[in-house]
């Protein structure tokens, strides 16, 4: 059985995943929930994607 088939009959995807954030992810939370270091707010897609480019 395939991946596809297993993921429709067991209503999952076939793997484990970890649920506990690794240390980077941890601080960028925390530094988002703080208000730092956040980028925007953009106006228009083209001053999004300039940003992104940058």
């Amino acid at each position: 059985m395939d991946e596809t088939n297993l993921t429709v009959r067991e209503n999952r995807i076939p793997f484990e995943l970890s649920l506990q954030p690794n240390e980077l992810t941890r601080k960028t939370i925390a530094l988002a929930e703080e208000g730092k270091e956040l980028n925007g707010p953009y106006k228009t897609m083209e001053d999004l994607r300039a940003s992104l480019d940058a």
